[in-house]
């Protein structure tokens, strides 16, 4: 195949992280309040993770600077998400304490570990695709517009961590899927 645009946003790739409505209260109070909050309730509750409040609110202000900074550099390049034939390359940087043996092993390789595939996409699309309501009147275009994609998660050195999107001709990119496809002309007669 061969693609007719790529997009290459340097970013370090991030996973999504759940929230909830419940959530917000951690926005409403100072971290100061959170702390005295958090020790009070390890008095309370002795196996229960010390600063857990405090450290999800710093987990959720982290995954919100980061897609900011991912819908920043996708403005700036003018770059729109794909709704299909694209793929997705999210290079991942090899954790600090591996040995320069293992780097040698594993560099360009498939990231076989966590975190998943799918908590990248998440992420991404959370930032240049949210749910939209159209009950309150919100426009534009999500994530479930998206049908059809190849995904892939490579281990890279910290310097060339980013996000490539690989964008496709409709018919190049289905020809490689053909087989296996009901639809594919072809297909049904026995000739696919």
């Amino acid at each position: 195949m061969i693609p007719i645009k790529q997009t290459v946003i340097n970013i370090q790739p991030a996973t999504h992280v759940r929230s909830t409505k419940g959530d917000s209260w951690l926005f409403a109070v100072s971290d100061e309040y959170l702390e005295e909050y958090d020790q009070k309730q390890a008095l309370k509750h002795p196996q229960a993770k010390p600063g857990r409040n405090l450290n999800r609110k710093r987990q959720l202000e982290k995954y919100n600077g980061y897609k900011q900074e991912l819908l920043y550099l996708a403005v700036k390049h003018k770059f729109v998400m794909p709704q299909g034939y694209f793929a997705l390359w999210f290079y991942v940087p090899h954790p600090p304490s591996w040995r320069k043996k293992k780097i040698a092993e594993m560099l360009y390789k498939p990231h076989q570990s966590t975190p998943d595939w799918d908590n990248f996409i998440k992420a991404m699309f959370d930032a240049l695709m949210p749910r939209r309501n159209r009950s309150k009147g919100q426009t534009g275009a999500d994530d479930r517009l998206i049908h059809c994609g190849a995904i892939f998660k490579v281990w890279v050195l910290p310097d060339e961590a980013c996000i490539k999107v690989v964008e496709y001709d409709q018919n190049d990119f289905m020809e490689a899927f053909k087989h296996g496809n009901p639809f594919y002309k072809g297909q049904a007669d026995g000739h696919g």
